[in-house]
């Protein structure tokens, strides 16, 4: 018996030895073949807890137990309402702990609807949008319609619970001749006419209301004269291409840039057709803005036109920012207006800045502001009236014959009711009886 068990237990030896050296053998091919080989489990924590995602597909919820190589290990953790957070874990401590950033979210809703929204200079898609946002702190975000027209805001996030933002923008009417501004709380300066000196800022509620977007020209108050005027009468003291009514309108010895023709009855002198109308009185400027609400632009029936008041002005040349001119802040150059310059051969008070034009230029010649509004600085003074006593009349936006420090969307201008100036004209405006 025991002869016949020695053979089998030493066989059986020599293949436990062989087991042995091909386990030795496997361990050494995979310390060789797998580089990653695990060199400590790391426990990943997380605040909030999150989901964790490894680099060869290893979903897991934390606090994680990973298995960790000399190299370490590229991991993604994410919760809702939190920044998303790439890392890589080391085997060098047995613990790891992570707190993922807040995510802000800021929806966007605006009226009309399909404005572009440009989050800090970036372009972040169309209203209505929602906006996620990694940074806390204040951001820039501007609207922008396909007219041009635009809105800037500034947005402080200091918490991560969602926020709504809607935006009213305003939008130029169905002939392109008007802007409707909403209504709301806007600045305006708090300075009076007679200080030249720059004002702190007050908020003033306005109803909405339209302006037009260029002054009134030539050309346009020839059709207004033609209509109220169309039998031309003059007597014998009547200047070369004048008529009774002009000589009320624009008590002004220089020719003006309206001519009355026998023939072709009021017409705008060559050259001066789009060039803004100077030299009226406050009664030519109600003269035309009556004529105006009786012959209204296509889609603005019912509406009584007027000059604007200086709060309405002020806020459509701002466009609903805080600089002091209807760009921004960036100084005056030639080619943002028209101002006294070079080229403009009375007192050139600018003479660093060539506009290109010596007296009036055609309106909307230089780039409008955010609004699409032109010429809201230089060119001509614009006819306002205080709100606060509507018989007063004020000028405002500098003119031709202004330095740059006074074409300013805060500038003011003391006028006589019944003098024509020729740096003075109009620019219509209207409040509907309803705010839509």
């Amino acid at each position: 018996m025991v002869g016949l068990i020695q053979p089998i237990l030493r066989k059986l030896g020599d293949n436990l030895l062989l087991v042995g050296e091909v386990i030795l053998l496997a361990i050494l091919l995979l310390l060789i073949l797998v580089p990653d080989w695990p060199v400590r489990m790391v426990t990943v924590y997380c605040i909030p807890d999150a989901t964790v995602r490894t680099g060869d597909g290893m979903r897991l919820s934390t606090p994680a137990v990973i298995p960790v190589p000399q190299e370490g290990v590229s991991v993604n953790l994410s919760a809702p309402n939190r920044v998303p957070v790439d890392t890589v874990v080391h085997p060098h401590s047995a613990s790891l702990t992570i707190e993922l950033p807040y995510l802000f979210e800021v929806n966007v809703v605006s009226e009309p609807p399909g404005a572009f929204v440009y989050l800090n200079g970036v372009r972040s898609g169309s209203t209505p949008v929602s906006l996620k946002v990694s940074r806390p702190g204040a951001h820039q975000l501007l609207l922008s319609l396909p007219s041009g027209i635009s809105v800037l805001d500034s947005v402080t996030l200091l918490t991560n619970r969602p926020r709504t933002h809607n935006y009213v923008l305003p939008r130029i009417t169905h002939d392109g001749g008007f802007v409707r501004v909403p209504g709301g709380s806007y600045y305006v300066s708090s300075r009076s006419p007679s200080d030249t000196t720059p004002a702190a800022l007050e908020r003033v509620e306005l109803r909405p209301f339209f302006i037009a977007r260029r002054e009134v020209t030539n050309r346009q108050f020839c059709r207004c004269l033609s209509d109220v005027d169309p039998d031309m009468e003059r007597d014998t003291t009547c200047r070369e291409g004048y008529t009774l009514l002009m000589e009320r309108l624009f008590p002004v010895d220089w020719r003006i840039g309206i001519l009355a023709d026998s023939v072709a009855g009021y017409v705008p002198a060559k050259g001066l057709e789009d060039h803004p109308a100077v030299g009226m009185t406050r009664e030519a400027s109600e003269l035309y803005c009556e004529w105006l609400t009786e012959n209204p632009p296509q889609g603005l029936p019912d509406l009584r036109f007027d000059l604007p008041t200086i709060h309405q002005w002020e806020v459509s040349a701002r466009a609903g920012r805080r600089g002091p001119y209807p760009w921004g802040d960036c100084s005056p150059t030639g080619g943002r207006l028209n101002l006294s310059d070079s080229s403009e051969t009375i007192l050139q008070r600018c003479p660093g800045l060539d506009d290109g034009y010596p007296i009036t230029a055609p309106t909307g010649c230089f780039p409008p502001n955010p609004w699409m509004i032109y010429d809201m600085a230089g060119n001509v003074w614009e006819m306002v009236v205080d709100p606060e006593d509507t018989s007063r009349v004020l000028a405002a936006g500098g003119s031709w014959i202004s330095d740059s420090s006074m074409c300013r969307v805060d500038s003011r201008l003391v006028l006589e009711s019944e003098m024509g100036y020729p740096f003075v004209g109009l620019r219509p405006a209207a409040v509907p009886d309803s705010p839509q």
